[in-house]
């Protein structure tokens, strides 16, 4: 059996379907390694799975469940902490999934820590508040354009808090104005409130930060877990607001990676978008690439040296709009990345794969 045949078995299993010929060795591996093992069970709970297989599946929901249970307390306690502060941080990717129901996305979702996303006059205030509250600072960043700006970890927690100054991506793209307006308030039972992005601008980030920020769309890595979240917005009661999220794509790049990103999550998950953004043949041939890739990594660099020769015009286009973007927001000094930075994000995008990835 081969890592492809693991991975259509995977989805198979995802989408609720009993795998035909599935090896399940190969494909518990993938949700594994993919840290997508407790929403898998979700997946196949009415299914006549082999009894070693439901055992497994079962337990790691279980104690996922319990570790979300703590994690979301963890977070109530850290949020209040802030608001004793005067801050009323935003909720970025599996801490927002923590405010949500007890069901798949909550208890399935796996993570590996919480974002917390706070305004760049905020961060200092952030973190004497948190170190009030009994956390340590483990890492400090200082510049304007880092997103993530410090990490943070107490005795006795399951996960480091992980701060934001910025949404994730690139900055002038990811600047998102009036993000307030487009937050819900979200009131923990102890009385901790904090801000959650509306499904539109969590889809949104989510596209930034795979395709852009850890480069998938560059290396042509899937990341499953990711694409359930995708999924889950899709398919939530809210919805999606195409029209905004159409307003907030500057780039045909940034197009391309967000219906790259729907095509993958519809052929995971079977998560429906409208189907025009299926359609696009350019999109089509990237999803077809990460497939490919899966069982084979070494097609990897071939395959981005091909995107980045096919995508010439457009790639200007979006360096001109990155520059104009974080010249908005630093000055004309802080419009380009340094050359020593960009060399060095190259190396991790197209080094080992992070926590997730296939």
């Amino acid at each position: 059996m081969t890592r492809a045949h693991d991975l259509k078995a995977l989805a198979r299993a995802i989408q609720g379907r009993l795998p035909e010929d599935a090896e399940w060795n190969g494909v518990l591996e993938l949700a594994n390694r993919s840290l997508i093992t407790p929403r898998l069970a979700f997946c196949v709970a009415h299914l006549c799975l082999p009894a070693d297989v439901d055992a497994f599946l079962q337990d790691v929901l279980t104690r996922n469940r319990h570790r979300n249970q703590r994690l979301r307390a963890q977070l109530e306690r850290a949020v209040l902490q802030l608001n004793r502060r005067n801050i009323t941080p935003v909720l970025l990717k599996g801490s927002a999934a923590l405010l949500c129901p007890d069901g798949p996305r909550r208890d399935g979702r796996m993570l590996c820590d919480l974002d917390i996303l706070v305004r760049p006059d905020e961060v200092d205030d952030a973190i004497l508040a948190l170190e009030a509250g009994g956390y340590t600072l483990v890492s400090r960043r200082r510049g304007s354009d880092l997103h993530a700006v410090a990490e943070l970890m107490r005795d006795g927690e399951h996960a480091m808090i992980d701060l934001h100054q910025r949404p994730p991506g690139p900055p002038g793209m990811a600047e998102v104005s009036e993000l307030n307006r487009r937050c819900s308030t979200e009131a923990f039972g102890g009385g901790a409130v904090a801000l959650l992005p509306c499904p539109t601008l969590q889809l949104f980030f989510l596209v930034l930060h795979d395709q852009f920020h850890d480069g998938d769309y560059w290396s042509g890595r899937l990341n499953p877990r990711h694409l359930l979240d995708a999924a889950d917005l899709l398919s939530g009661a809210e919805g999606v607001d195409w029209l905004y999220l159409d307003s907030l794509v500057e780039t045909s790049v940034v197009r391309n990676a967000l219906e790259t990103l729907l095509i993958d999550a519809h052929w995971l998950t079977g998560a429906m978008p409208p189907a025009p953004r299926l359609r696009r043949l350019w999109p089509r041939l990237q999803h077809w690439r990460r497939l490919q890739q899966v069982s084979r990594p070494a097609w990897m660099i071939p395959f981005a040296v091909a995107t980045g020769l096919c995508e010439g015009a457009n790639l200007a286009g979006h360096g001109r709009a990155n520059r104009a973007g974080r010249q908005r927001l630093f000055g004309r000094e802080g419009a380009d990345d340094a050359p020593a930075n960009r060399w060095s994000r190259m190396r991790d995008i197209f080094g080992a794969a992070g926590a997730g990835k296939l």
